[in-house]
């Protein structure tokens, strides 16, 4: 903990019989985009109005800096936040939504003014002081409740879901000046999404909340939690995978060969014992599909079930032996043309499998 800017230290939370979080505990350096990533429910709105105030904990405590927040009310923190509907006042003009907070604090107005214009400048949205939030566009808007935020130059940056109710294009476009404009600010942000390509592409890193347990189970940079999962949800909801249950068999220097329900399969070595039961995981990516008998290990039979067309790849469903997998081919691939009923021959690296301890909770949704 002795990088981090911002501290929770055994964060726990409950409304009634609900179990928001337990004894949750998580940690952003200074500087840094950090996502708190989940499904709906599983407690990251409340973990950041903890944060900032709004919401206090029934155990554990927050700091900022080497500062404790506990009893610090939220006007006093010197955070900003970003809600998911911006909460902009419709009858003041933008330079007015963002000079709010300064002159709440009852700064100058010469120094309100150089500042208003800076944070405008800084979201890319010089020029329109004058116009109201119902003449802007959604990202207009978005912009606007940035600066509102940035302009008190705050501690940290909250933001709850603040590109939620931009269309996909839009959203795009604002994902890349979002991080564009937080580096340029420098200041460490805390931020909420259920989108996992989303917090893929913002994040410096991602931790990922689980609703079942209650709390982070997988801290990383996005190409850790991508390709390394820890956890059988994290897997599960961090893009796509398909899994087999199994035990080891045998251990060589190099590999591991695991009894699963659809056959032998045999995965790079990792530190486990013969007997132990595992989970081995694998993306719809890395799975090779084809109409002829493949060389090599790891090869099944199967039968397409479903195919669905995504563009530049389609999906395949595939019902191996008690198992249904999914695989995603390039467009340009010769087995493009399978349909629903086809036999097929897969093939699965082993280099390519994520293998995990057996999860004593299932997979989240």
């Amino acid at each position: 903990m002795s990088e981090s800017y911002v501290s929770l230290q055994d964060i726990s939370k409950s409304y009634g019989q609900l179990v928001v979080c337990r004894n949750l505990s998580l940690a952003a350096k200074k500087g840094e985009f950090l996502s708190l990533l989940g499904p709906s429910g599983c407690g990251k709105s409340t973990i950041l109005n903890i944060i900032a105030g709004f919401v206090r904990p029934d155990q554990g405590h927050v700091y900022v800096g080497d500062e404790l927040m506990d009893e610090i009310p939220p006007s006093r923190r010197n955070l900003g936040m970003v809600f998911q509907n911006y909460a902009l006042f419709p009858h003041m003009s933008v330079y007015d939504n963002v000079a709010f907070g300064l002159r709440i604090r009852k700064y100058p107005e010469g120094e309100t003014k150089e500042r208003v214009t800076n944070a405008l400048q800084l979201v890319r949205l010089p020029g329109l002081e004058a116009r109201f939030p119902g003449q802007l566009s959604g990202g207009q808007q978005q912009r606007v409740a940035l600066a509102r935020a940035l302009v008190i130059r705050p501690k940290v940056l909250l933001l709850d879901e603040p590109l939620s109710n931009l269309d996909a294009k839009l959203r795009k476009e604002m994902q890349n000046e979002l991080k564009l404009i937080q580096k340029e600010a420098g200041v460490t942000t805390i931020y909420v999404t259920h989108d996992q390509e989303e917090a893929l592409t913002l994040s410096d890193r991602i931790a990922v909340l689980n609703p079942s347990v209650g709390k982070v189970d997988q801290v990383g940079e996005p190409e850790e939690i991508y390709a390394n999962p820890s956890t059988e949800f994290v897997a599960g909801f961090i893009g796509a995978s398909n899994f087999f249950s199994g035990g080891v068999k045998s251990i060589d220097e190099h590999e591991m060969e695991v009894q699963t329900d659809s056959g032998l399969i045999y995965v790079r070595r990792r530190p486990f014992k013969v007997g132990d039961p595992c989970l081995l995981a694998i993306r719809p990516e890395s799975v090779r599909v084809a109409t002829v008998k493949i060389q090599g290990k790891n090869v099944l039979e199967g039968e397409v079930v479903h195919r669905a067309y995504a563009g530049f790849s389609l999906r395949y469903e595939i019902m191996l032996p008690n198992n249904r997998i999914s695989a995603n081919i390039p467009i340009t691939h010769s087995v493009k043309n399978l349909r629903k009923g086809d036999r097929v021959i897969i093939q699965l690296d082993p280099q390519d499998f994520i293998v995990m301890k057996r999860s004593l909770h299932t997979k989240g949704s």
